[in-house]
């Protein structure tokens, strides 16, 4: 995820249905400029996902295989902005 939490949280609300995926060595985006991190745990992601009001789902590469993901450990919620039409 190289757009940041904040971008990324209004991203999934506007339609975006991936907000991660397996990337060996990312290289490009930092040398690029990019600062954001490389190494976001499947809760962090989770939590991403749901503070922005959504299901976290766990697939396999070719979406052939799907499943709820379920968080090992809730820590104190820290909600993301939404964008919203207020």
């Amino acid at each position: 995820m190289n757009i940041g939490d904040s971008l990324a949280s209004i991203a999934i609300n506007s339609g975006a249905d991936d907000i991660d995926g397996t990337v060996g060595n990312e290289e490009i985006m930092h040398e690029a400029g990019s600062t954001t991190r490389l190494d976001y745990s499947r809760d962090e992601l989770s939590r991403l996902v749901e503070s922005a009001g959504l299901v976290p789902v766990k697939r396999n590469s070719d979406y052939s295989q799907t499943e709820v993901y379920v968080r090992r450990c809730k820590p104190q919620e820290v909600s993301l902005p939404v964008l919203t039409d207020a």
